[in-house]
Order: C-alpha cells, then sequence, then structure tokens
C-alpha cells in the first residue's frame, strides 16, 4: 500500500484500527490526488487532530477540514456554517438574516430573509433550502421568481440537504433506534427512507450514503456506513468495521472516496471505496 505524497501532507505511521489505515498529519485540506490507498477493499487515511465539529466538506477536488477559517467569516456579526456548491463552485453561508456567496473579499447577497443557519445551495439551479428557527424546511427562489416555500415543520426534522439536481431535499428525522431519513420533493411529497443518519447523496443523485448507528443513550456504539439506491431501495452495507464508527460521511465529487467522522475518537477519515457499490453487494 502506498499514498501518494503532497507538500500538504506527511505520513507519520500506521494506524491498528482496521488494515489498510494509514495515518497523515493535520491538514486543512487534502486534494484527491494525495489520496491513494491502493487495491484494499477499505483503506483509509486519517487526519490526526483535525477539526470534525462541522464534519468532512468537499470542495471541488479537495477535502476541507476547517473551512471557516480560511473563509474569513469572522468578519460577520452572525453567520452559520459554511456549504459547498457544486453546482456553481463556491461557498455559500448564512450571514445576518440573508444567503451569502463567498468571493474573496467580496459577500455577494443571493437570498434576503432567511434566519436558518443550516442551510444548503444549487445556485445553477436557482434554489436554496434552510431550516428555519420555527422548524420549518423552506425553500428559497434565488432569482426570486417565487415566494419561499414550506416543506415541512416540526421538531424532529434537521440538517436538510439538496439533491445534486436540486429537485429533492434529503432531512434528518429524530427518532428512535438511531434516526430516519426522510426524502421531499419540491412539491410537498414525501418518501420516508427508513433508518439511518447523516445521509448525504452520492455524486449522480441517484442513492443516498448513511450511517446506522447504535448507542447506549450517551455514546455510539457502533455505526457503519449503507448506500441505499433510490430507485429500487436496495440498502448495500459498505463497511463493517467494529472498531470504527463511521459517521457524518461526504462522498467525493468523483464517488471514488468517502469522508467520514469516527465517532469513537472524533478523528476524521478518507477511505477509498463506492459510494454507489456494484449489484449483488452484500446488504
Amino acid at each position: 500500500m502506498r499514498l501518494e505524497m503532497n507538500a500538504r501532507i506527511r505520513v507519520v505511521g500506521v494506524a491498528v484500527l482496521v488494515p489498510g489505515f494509514l495515518s497523515v498529519a493535520q491538514a486543512r485540506e487534502i486534494p484527491v490526488s494525495a489520496l491513494n490507498p491502493g487495491e484494499a477493499a477499505l483503506a483509509s487515511v486519517v487526519v490526526e487532530d483535525a477539526a470534525a465539529s462541522l464534519g468532512p466538506l468537499w470542495a471541488g477536488d479537495r477535502l476541507v477540514t476547517d473551512p471557516a477559517s480560511d473563509l474569513g467569516l469572522d468578519r460577520f456579526e452572525r453567520h452559520g456554517p459554511p456549504v459547498w456548491d457544486p453546482s456553481s463552485g463556491a461557498w455559500y453561508v448564512w450571514a445576518n438574516g440573508a444567503i451569502v456567496r463567498l468571493e474573496g473579499d467580496r459577500a455577494v447577497v443571493v437570498a434576503e430573509g432567511v434566519q436558518g443557519r443550516d442551510l444548503d445551495v444549487r445556485a445553477a439551479r436557482g434554489v436554496a433550502v434552510s431550516r428555519e428557527p420555527d422548524h420549518a424546511i423552506v425553500v428559497w427562489s434565488l432569482d426570486g421568481r417565487s415566494k419561499p416555500r414550506q416543506l415541512l415543520r416540526g421538531t424532529g426534522y434537521f440538517h436538510p440537504r439538496l439533491s445534486p439536481d436540486g429537485a429533492s431535499v434529503l432531512v434528518q428525522e429524530a427518532r428512535g433506534g438511531g434516526g430516519g431519513l426522510l426524502l421531499l420533493s419540491l412539491d410537498g411529497r414525501v418518501r420516508d427512507l427508513g433508518a439511518g443518519s447523516d445521509g448525504v447523496f452520492t455524486p449522480d443523485g441517484r442513492g443516498v450514503v448513511l450511517a446506522v448507528v447504535s448507542g447506549d443513550g450517551r455514546r455510539v456504539v457502533e455505526a457503519d456506513l449503507v448506500h441505499l439506491d433510490l430507485a429500487s431501495g436496495q440498502r448495500t452495507r459498505l463497511t463493517r468495521t467494529p472498531d470504527v464508527a463511521e459517521v457524518e460521511p461526504a462522498v467525493s465529487p468523483d464517488g471514488r472516496f468517502i469522508a467520514f467522522v469516527d465517532a469513537r475518537t472524533g478523528g476524521l477519515r478518507v477511505a477509498r471505496m463506492p459510494a454507489r457499490p456494484a449489484a449483488g453487494g452484500a446488504p
């Protein structure tokens, strides 16, 4: 197994948690070109001490571990966590009651009257979604041609994320047994995707990668990643790792890598796995 070297990262040792895991020094950005875990079915790079409070984020072909520092969000009196929009190749953030696009030192307002800090944007599709302080999941038109639309409302709904084509929204629901996921169409239809948490769309929009989590009421005891095919509803397990609890997955734009947080240690890891596995995978 080898790791292609890059000036930003340095191999410091081999972890023993799972065969094939490598450990690298802390880095705010890791290019995809630096990740080459060989032919192992599950090989993972560990980013030691990386800030994982926001979970891993892919910005184009780079895995970003601490975007807030580099984007200069302290310029805003109030702001939420930044999100990367793959459709426009830009960073967006809620700031002072608006959704703004970050362009270096400039902050361009794209939607006003927004109070929800947890949001997602598909600017090329002219749409954004947010969870508002009144617990409503709201869709916003970025061209101003239509009024905001409430898709769902309730204290148990959070973390809305748009599909790659901007036509549907994945929402986390607080429920027993490790949470659940809902798929909302922009016309208000709701589909229950079943148990799971931290769901993210695959780059082609045809599947969701999610975490199946079990806990003891105080902490995560076990967690593995699962791929859900949206057309068939088939679930395929991606990981079987008794010593690692994978949560908060993030799929790279090319679908070759999945970044995730190890809930047991808080460490950030990157694994080379198929986000949309071949048919016939183990359930």
